[in-house]
């Protein structure tokens, strides 16, 4: 079987700060047959259809779903008998999938960044003597990535993980995504009125009780800190290169007994403003067909994100921006968490379903440790965390201080795994 790396180059509209992959146009597309021998062609790959769809050409791209979504949008080809490099280089447990990150770490090379090549500009406004040494660069990485990823996961076991449950899930994801999920505009527009109205008034409790000499912004975590300083809350920690207050959620709380009704009011404030913009995305993210159409990513971020320093998600489990539909928030209230979700909208027809596994990670570590009381818990219908408490501080511990508490992480990974 004849094994190449394949890429394509394609326009890069967004919706909001995330790119619209269901938008995009092919621009070009490179391929590598052979370690430093690759070639960057313009235009869509019409004439290039029968290999990318034959089963006797094998084809490696890295974050093959981005390739497989728009090559069947623009131009109605399958991909097929294909491998990727992300997927592979996230199961064997590196912490950036990102192909120029993964070419240093593993080719020792250095890769011309997007950043470099595009300076600002869509891919389509680049002159192809300007694109084609990045473009040929990728395929050509990407192969010679595939011959160690695929090894190493051979080496580790990973081969039937990676052939019988990742990879069919791409084309599911990718048909996931251009269904996409309706939206009620009406009930979705009267929410953002009422979260604005909460973020209104918690904002003037806090103005009230922050009398200054100065006018300030207490939605802006800069002027917070300034004014809380001023008015002599305790400072734990600064920013590192402006040496401002830390404002954040851990922050605030760790000074709450300075003044409760205070911090009490700025938590809720921010609370009201994480909803509206939460609410608002549905109604700025949407399609030409009103209907809005989120990334699910398997293995990290989408390659195409600003921030490609993010590291992957360790959980083994999907997540999904554009927006992010399996947190949505009720910081408030679980009713308005539920008002929230009725803002989405199933075809005529269908229904909507949410499900979620509790504490899937501690019970799964329980089965393989083997750990006979923590089965036992579950079994019950008990809370884990209350025996992690008991068992280490002698009394039950918040769910929330498990993320809260550095401390309380280390030392329940520590008991969990035998590493401390």
């Amino acid at each position: 079987m004849r094994t190449i790396g394949f890429d394509i180059e394609t326009t890069s509209p967004k919706r909001g700060r995330y790119l619209a992959v269901h938008e995009c146009e092919i621009v070009g597309w490179s391929v590598a047959w052979a370690e430093g021998q690759a070639m960057y062609v313009t235009g869509k790959p019409s004439l290039f259809s029968r290999i990318l769809e034959s089963d006797e050409w094998q084809k490696v791209c890295h974050n093959v779903k981005f390739e497989w979504t728009v090559l069947s949008r623009d131009i109605g080809v399958t991909l097929s008998n294909f491998e990727d490099t992300k997927l592979a280089a996230y199961l064997l447990g590196y912490h950036s999938t990102h192909l120029k990150n993964l070419t240093r770490q593993i080719l020792g090379r250095d890769p011309i960044s997007y950043e470099q090549v595009t300076q600002g500009r869509d891919m389509s406004e680049i002159p192809p003597e300007e694109v084609y040494e990045y473009a040929a660069a990728d395929s050509d990485n990407t192969l010679m990535l595939w011959r160690v990823l695929e090894k190493g996961m051979s080496k580790q076991g990973l081969r039937r993980v990676y052939e019988g449950i990742e990879k069919p899930i791409i084309p599911v994801l990718s048909r996931m995504e251009k269904a996409g999920i309706g939206v009620d505009e009406a009930h979705t527009i009267r929410l953002i009125h009422q979260f604005e109205g909460g973020l209104k008034d918690m904002t003037e409790v806090v103005q009230w009780l922050m009398p200054s000499s100065h006018s300030f912004n207490p939605g802006s975590s800069e002027q917070l800190g300034w004014a809380l300083e001023r008015m002599g809350c305790p400072v734990l920690s600064r920013t590192e290169v402006k040496g401002h207050m830390k404002t954040g959620e851990a922050e605030l709380e760790a000074v709450r007994a300075w003044h409760p009704q205070l911090i009490s009011s700025i938590l809720e404030m921010r609370r009201w403003g994480k909803m509206r913009g939460y609410v608002q995305g549905f109604i700025e993210l949407r399609g030409p067909d009103l209907r809005l159409h989120p990334s699910f990513h398997q293995a990290g971020h989408w390659e195409e994100m600003a921030d490609v320093s993010k590291e992957s998600p360790v959980t083994g489990r999907l997540s999904s921006s554009g927006p992010n539909l399996q947190n949505i928030p009720h910081h408030i209230s679980e009713s308005l968490g539920t008002e929230i979700r009725s803002c989405l909208l199933p075809r005529e027809g269908w229904v909507l379903v949410s499900g979620d596994v509790g504490q899937e990670e501690a019970r799964i570590a329980a089965f393989v440790c083997p750990e006979p009381v923590w089965s036992k818990a579950f079994e019950r219908g008990e809370s884990i965390y209350g025996g992690f408490g008991r068992a280490i501080y002698g009394r039950e511990i918040r769910k929330q201080d498990v993320f809260e508490c550095d401390v309380a992480k280390k030392s329940i990974l520590s008991f969990i795994w035998g590493i401390g």
